[in-house]
């Protein structure tokens, strides 16, 4: 009995601060969580692989199926769909103004995030071949830094944002990294 309420006290702290979503906005959300799940699933057990040879041999030949991607890659389409579902389902603050509706800005955040996102997974493979980093990379590097930082804010708060962003000044302006260094660190290499 004790182990319930402290659920259902759980679930109501977690419910407090998301939104209610229309049933498009949900199904979107749900959509993309299955998603992260069919790729983790494809790629840690290289079911696609499998998938090909299945389908081939029915005659029905999927050529993306024989794709491998690299790790990165993989993890840029996931941190799309999570900063597809935490723009869509956290808001700017938790007041009660802003957990009925999701505005327009939230909108593009989410857009913007899955952009980022997917633009590190299609241009990783020429990055991982030759190491080099343009602008428009550190645009989106950029870009997605401060993305996942607000939507970190969203679902946990202040503090953690804060001491990344103590920390990420103290390696530009100590140790003396440039922005261009200190993106290609962040996005392509450990981010």
């Amino acid at each position: 009995m004790e182990i319930e309420g402290k659920f259902e006290k759980v679930e109501k702290i977690v419910i407090e601060k998301t939104r209610t979503l229309p049933p498009t906005l949900e199904n979107i959300i749900k959509v993309a969580a299955i998603l992260i799940g069919i790729y983790e699933i494809l790629f840690i057990f290289n079911f696609n692989y499998t998938l090909y040879d299945l389908f081939s041999r029915m005659g029905i030949v999927i050529g993306p199926l024989k794709t491998t991607f690299q790790t990165k890659q993989g993890e840029a389409f996931v941190l799309a769909m999570i900063l597809l579902i935490t723009y869509l389902l956290y808001p700017i603050r938790k007041k009660e103004k802003y957990l009925k509706k999701v505005p327009l800005y939230d909108y593009l955040l989410a857009i913007l995030g899955v952009v980022s996102a997917l633009y590190l997974f299609f241009v990783y493979q020429r990055y991982a071949e030759f190491a080099e980093v343009y602008m428009t990379d550190v645009v989106f590097g950029l870009m997605a830094i401060i993305l996942v930082l607000e939507a970190t804010r969203r679902v946990l708060g202040w503090v953690l944002p804060l001491v990344v962003v103590v920390f990420l000044l103290y390696g530009i302006n100590n140790i003396g990294f440039n922005w261009i260094r200190f993106t290609q660190q962040l996005y392509f290499d450990e981010g």
